[in-house]
């Protein structure tokens, strides 16, 4: 709706923004109205693959994919405290 100019503002998730779409992102709302959506991964008890899912969890917490995470406009956790 933004981008077709049939409102002038809008507030989303920063990650969901397309560039280039006719949108500028003016900034991100103010920290104390903020919602923050965290993610958690786990290892079930009776899973069939425990290594399998331990290294999936180790490969998205290694700080070599924090550029990917940040290129995604996503905020790796250690960026908020």
């Amino acid at each position: 709706m933004i981008a077709k100019g049939e409102v002038e503002m809008g507030l989303y998730n920063v990650s969901e923004i397309p560039e280039g779409k006719g949108l500028t992102l003016a900034g991100p709302v103010p920290a104390p109205l903020q919602l923050t959506t965290s993610y958690e991964g786990a290892l079930m008890s009776d899973g069939s693959e425990p290594q399998a899912a331990r290294a999936f969890i180790r490969f998205l917490a290694n700080p070599d994919a924090r550029a990917k995470w940040v290129a995604a406009r996503l905020e790796p956790l250690g960026d908020r405290r």
